[in-house]
């Protein structure tokens, strides 16, 4: 499962760079970008799905 894969890989590789810029950003922003990136990952298949179900033909 690739969303599994994803979350293990980003707990096991808390790099400081990473873990520097948390403590600058507010976690809303932080949280916000995560979720939106996720978002563009899945777009394509998302809008093929629903590209299908409002033209089934």
């Amino acid at each position: 499962d690739a969303g599994k894969d994803r979350e293990t890989a980003t707990e096991a590789g808390k790099d400081p760079e990473k873990e520097a810029q948390k403590e600058k950003n507010p976690p809303v922003v932080a949280a916000s970008t995560t979720a939106t990136q996720e978002e563009k990952d899945l777009d394509p298949e998302i809008l093929e799905v629903i590209d299908k179900r409002l033209h089934p033909d």
